[in-house]
């Protein structure tokens, strides 16, 4: 068994839902390493780091790129650049790159720093999206850096007859463009035509006014958190599952996972994880908001693939598939890192 610590592993907070994401994480690999911190939650940040490293054999960096914006981002920042390159010694730093870059502009210089700097200096780099190793390659990581699909857990929803013809659920950020949405219905004169419901916890008050000027008879907008019991409710009420994700720095979704899980039919933009996913027919993809509203109508009542294959496929993407997959690729990047050789990601689906 490999030691091994893991970011983030923060107190949780009540500002923000917590997101199982990393429990998952710890659980299917559990199998090969032994997470030190996990239950040792702490405020410290990645400054939490130093207690373990006599310790440890393996750091698990997931959103990184957001230590700027956290307690005294800016030391934790260089802390961890300072640990990388002058500390850590033989320790293997393995970083998730969920996203492009950070979905937030506030101290945008120090995070695309960090961003690069982990691309270049992580022994071995996960994505969760196609568009990562492309991305990726195109800052010059040639080698180490491979694509898994999100892992899903598949859920059930219960049969209820439709309410709504689309599902926007989630945190209310800018990025995901739910704004340029409501604003192409108004523009196209349909902001009648469809039965909107719209639940998530706003990231701000002036956020959330911007929405909630859309509101009329058929499209509902509330400000607040979902538990997964309301979700699965929420889900089956619905026609559709929409996501409106503008922002480039876009590559997997959380959200996406769990609709699918679901058994949702999803709409979703063209790039990231909704594109790999689309190429499974898993769902359907879009290339600007104004084509997604131009096209609603095809894209409601379009036909998806039967269950049977819709849930095999979703099978193959499950966490102990996932683990499998995980733990095969990093064997064998080591195995040929110790011959002397490098590789290019090899897609796994």
């Amino acid at each position: 068994m490999n030691s091994a610590y893991l970011y983030p592993n923060n107190k949780s907070s009540e500002k923000s839902a917590h997101n199982p994401y990393i429990d998952n994480f710890i659980q299917s690999l559990s199998g090969r390493f032994v997470f030190l911190n996990t239950n040792n939650e702490s405020s410290l940040g990645i400054f939490n780091l130093i207690n373990y490293h006599k310790r440890v054999g393996t750091i698990f960096l997931h959103w990184a790129e957001n230590i700027p914006d956290r307690r005294y981002g800016y030391f934790q920042t260089l802390f961890l650049i300072f640990y990388i390159r002058f500390i850590k010694g033989d320790r293997k730093v393995i970083w998730v790159m969920h996203n492009k870059i950070s979905h937030y502009k506030k101290n945008k210089f120090l995070k695309e720093y960090l961003f690069k700097f982990l691309l270049n200096n992580s022994n071995y780099i996960l994505t969760h999206a196609a568009d990562g190793v492309i991305y990726g390659n195109s800052l010059g990581r040639t080698k180490n850096l491979f694509f898994i699909p999100h892992p899903i857990i598949i859920k059930s929803a219960p049969a209820k007859e439709k309410k709504f013809d689309l599902l926007i659920w989630g945190s209310l950020l800018p990025y995901k463009g739910i704004d340029k949405f409501l604003q192409q219905l108004y523009t196209d004169n349909k902001m009648n035509e469809y039965a909107i419901n719209i639940i998530g916890h706003a990231s701000s008050d002036e956020y959330f006014n911007s929405l909630s000027k859309y509101r009329n008879e058929k499209i509902n907008i509330e400000n607040r958190f979902i538990e997964n019991i309301e979700l699965a409710n929420l889900i089956a009420l619905s026609r559709c599952i929409l996501f409106t994700y503008n922002s480039d720095s876009v590559l997997s979704s959380g959200a996406l996972m769990d609709s699918l899980g679901y058994g949702a039919k999803v709409i979703g933009p063209s790039k990231g994880a909704f594109k790999d996913l689309s190429k499974l027919k898993l769902l359907i993809t879009y290339d600007s908001i104004s084509e997604l509203v131009l096209k609603l109508d095809q894209y409601l009542f379009s036909e998806m693939l039967d269950k049977k294959e819709f849930e095999k496929i979703l099978l193959e993407l499950t966490w102990p598939n996932f683990s499998k997959k995980f733990l095969s690729q990093l064997d064998y990047l080591i195995s040929i890192m110790k011959n002397g050789n490098y590789q290019f990601c090899i897609p796994q689906y």
